[in-house]
């Protein structure tokens, strides 16, 4: 708002051609209920003025001294008119600060401090009054509002696209009021910006770039006597002022506030001679999911390392190396620019995404982005040509992550993008379809097996690329018979009839993919060998009396698989019915026999093993 004449103030035209070098702040806190409010209490509004006067000391580089009076709670009349009718508010405070015996002479400015309003601040400008009216005063609404006294505007951002996507400059621009999240007349506790510190006379070193050259800039704030700005004159009215931020910080943290943090580095700011400066994205694209105002791309305005921004009057500024206490700046007239140098595709991995494929490629970033910044990559997927545009402001990530819908493999390209247009596509690359390196050690292809039980051995590596680690392995037959294993070294038992197979091992990484492995084998009977040793065949045993069995029985060969129990029966011979059983599961294997009926009989012994694999043995004998 303009200024007013208010008493107790020097007229406001003995400070407009020049910044003061000293300020002297009369602070009334003034209400109009019953008690005052609780905030800020007398120490805490000391306190924040104290800090005030340590901002504009190190803002100005000791060019303006701040000094304060705090006054007690003065109660006013008028009630919530106070809010709107800010002179009148002024007239009240002042006459109740000298009602209170306080004197109100000798200042230069007057603050306002009415948290019962709790609404936005406002400042003369230029002028010598500030209202602060948020409800908890911080520090930033201080250096906001005097700043407003100093004659500043809101410092400003401009926000430009083309093609539907954010762009540094060009296309359509619309400016955003308080957009600069990096200046205190902007929505920031940082100090404000070089330009316009430059026109108040508080600026450090600077410089102003008419032709080309290269320059090497100190951080902004540095109180050194490096070089802190650059102005880069591009035509009668239009400049690019350079600062560099070596902080993340754009917005402290402060009780009951929130905290900003972005990108540090070379911001660059137009100024084409009206009061505000705007704030460019010289890396459009990456915002702030977190902030929701002001523009949340803003935070992460920085040029990146490597990039460049040429403006419309083909001036190129190129941030050519950055560390932590500097930035070298290159600027070229006359260099119109042009579309970025193409990328390599070096690889392109399948991976499973949440909803459907990913793939992941990995670039060599092309040589130049030859004047703009770039955007981003466009990923082409064959066949079919379907694209997709990544975001990667300044193009320096190596690994882009792409969502399709499809079967891999696919083959893919990649083109680079600035605000100019496309770079030329890479050569098309067959995408890797990770997988584990599955091997079937035994048995081997076509082996044969003693049955029933297959014992199958497996060596499985994770893919080359990924890298995946090994969660577990299966192996089946052809009728999913399965077995699993989770933990390496791998192998599992499976049962199976006699006969042909294939035996199938399918191992899964932790990112979801799977390996597989099968052989062929021939599962043969591998029963144990068994002999009955007593009686002879052919001979006989007289009726009623006792007579022994005897029988041998041994593993099979192949397997050495104990055996477990022999089985005898006898049958008669002419029926076949069965007239007595025993069985021995201890070695020496034998029974004990009694047939009263005269006739020939079969003594049969069957044998069996673990896997119930069994071999049969006979006798025929005549009871007389």
């Amino acid at each position: 708002m303009p200024p007013l004449s208010y008493p107790g103030l020097p007229p406001v035209s003995a400070r407009v051609s020049a910044v003061p070098g000293r300020v002297r702040i009369l602070v009334m806190r003034v209400f109009w209920s019953p008690s005052p409010p609780k905030f800020p209490d007398t120490g805490q509004m000391k306190g924040l003025m104290k800090d005030t006067a340590a901002w504009f000391a190190r803002t100005s580089r000791g060019r303006q001294h701040v000094s304060s009076k705090v006054t007690p709670w003065l109660r006013v009349g008028g009630g919530m008119v106070n809010c709107g009718d800010l002179y009148g508010s002024v007239r009240r405070a002042v006459g109740a600060a000298r009602a209170h015996g306080a004197a109100t002479g000798g200042f230069n400015r007057y603050m306002l401090v009415m948290p019962q309003c709790g609404t936005n601040s406002q400042g003369e400008k230029p002028g010598r009054v500030t209202w602060i009216r948020e409800k908890f005063p911080h520090l930033d609404v201080l250096t906001h509002e005097l700043g407003h006294n100093l004659g500043l505007d809101h410092a400003n951002s401009l926000i430009c696209t083309a093609d539907k996507r954010r762009i540094t400059q060009g296309g359509r621009c619309s400016g955003q009021e308080y957009g600069d999240v990096w200046d205190s007349m902007g929505i920031s506790t940082r100090p404000y910006s070089v330009g316009v510190l430059k026109r108040l006379g508080w600026a450090g070193r600077t410089a102003t770039a008419t032709g080309s050259g290269t320059w090497t800039l100190r951080d902004a704030e540095d109180s050194g006597k490096g070089l802190q700005g650059l102005r880069v004159k591009v035509s009668g009215k239009a400049s690019y002022w350079l600062e560099l931020h070596t902080t993340g910080v754009a917005m402290a943290k402060e009780p009951g506030s929130f905290a900003v943090s972005g990108t540090p580095g070379l911001q660059i700011r137009l100024d084409t001679g009206k009061k505000s400066l705007q704030l460019l994205d010289a890396a459009p694209g990456n915002p702030d999911a977190t902030l929701f105002y002001p523009d949340p791309d803003l935070v992460n305005a920085t040029l990146p390392v490597g990039s460049s921004f040429t403006t419309p009057q083909d001036v190129r500024i190129t941030l050519v190396a950055q560390d932590a206490a500097t930035a070298r700046v290159q600027v070229s007239f006359g260099k119109r620019a042009g579309a970025p140098d193409a990328p390599t595709l070096v690889s392109a991995v399948a991976t499973g995404g949440p909803y459907g494929r990913e793939s992941r490629l990995v670039i060599q970033p092309g040589g130049s982005d030859n004047g703009q910044v770039v955007l981003g990559y466009v990923a082409t997927r064959y066949p079919g040509g379907e694209s997709t545009f990544v975001a990667d402001p300044g193009g320096h990530h190596t690994t882009l992550t792409v969502d399709y819908d499809g079967k891999p493999p696919q083959k893919w390209s990649v083109r680079a993008v600035n605000q100019v247009g496309s770079s030329p596509e890479s050569p098309q690359l067959q995408e890797h379809v990770p997988a584990p390196v599955v091997t079937i050690l035994a048995p081997t292809p076509g082996a044969s097996v003693p049955g029933p039980n297959i014992h199958v051995v497996v060596d499985v590596q994770p893919d080359a690329l990924s890298q995946s680690p090994i969660s577990s392995v299966t192996v089946c037959l052809e009728d999913q018979t399965c077995a699993y294993d989770s933990q390496a070294p791998w192998s599992v038992d499976l049962e199976a009839t006699a006969g042909p197979h294939v035996v199938s091992a399918t191992a899964s990484d932790a990112s979801g993919a799977d390996g597989v492995a099968s052989t062929p084998v021939t599962v043969v009977p591998a029963p144990p060998t068994v002999t009955i040793t007593s009686p002879a065949n052919g001979s006989t045993v007289p009726a009623g009396v006792p007579f022994a069995v005897t029988v041998t029985a041994t593993p099979n060969a192949a397997t050495d698989r104990p055996v477990e129990m022999v089985e005898l029966t006898i049958r008669d011979a002419s029926t076949g019915d069965p007239v007595d059983y025993a069985d021995d599961s201890v070695a020496p294997y034998s029974a004990t026999f009694t047939l009263d009926l005269a006739g020939t009989y079969w003594i049969e012994a069957t044998a069996w093993d673990q896997w119930y694999q069994s071999a049969p043995a006979a006798v025929t004998v005549t009871v007389e």
